[in-house]
């Protein structure tokens, strides 16, 4: 069993949405000049979605996990596709002390499920989805 002072701690960078954040926090940016605020309403309303979704997940994995997670930092980057599954997953940092903290993450977005994401969404993307990168730390 970690002490006490076993910290997780979870970034996660919307890449069309809002700015990082720890666990649920969430911080909607005004609409870009020349868009409409409903798409940048529902940019936020999504963003919010699916970092409750990840934290909620993270708090399960973390807690289940604690005694083989060691300290590191473990960064993916996926694709959100329009029907909300995950796609093009890539670790792009691994945590010095090994790949459990990147294998577990990795795992765990493949295992998930996203709500659709918004047309408007889907529409300045070209069809592609919401590219979506997050952070993992264990201190």
């Amino acid at each position: 069993m970690k002490s006490p002072l076993f910290l997780r701690v979870l970034t996660l960078t919307l890449v069309l949405g809002v700015a990082p954040g720890l666990a649920c926090s969430v911080r909607a940016e005004s609409p870009a000049k020349g868009k409409p605020a409903a798409k940048a309403d529902a940019r936020a309303a999504y963003d919010a979605q699916v970092r409750a979704i990840i934290s909620k997940r993270w708090d399960e994995v973390s807690n289940r996990n604690e005694n083989i997670l060691e300290s590191g930092t473990a960064r993916i980057n996926f694709l959100i596709a329009p029907d909300g599954s995950p796609r093009d997953l890539r670790v792009v940092a691994l945590p010095a002390s090994g790949g459990t903290l990147a294998r577990l993450t990795r795992e765990m977005v493949q295992a998930m499920r996203f709500p659709n994401v918004p047309a408007s969404i889907v529409k300045d993307s070209n069809g592609k989805g919401m590219p979506v990168e997050f952070t993992f730390t264990v201190l």
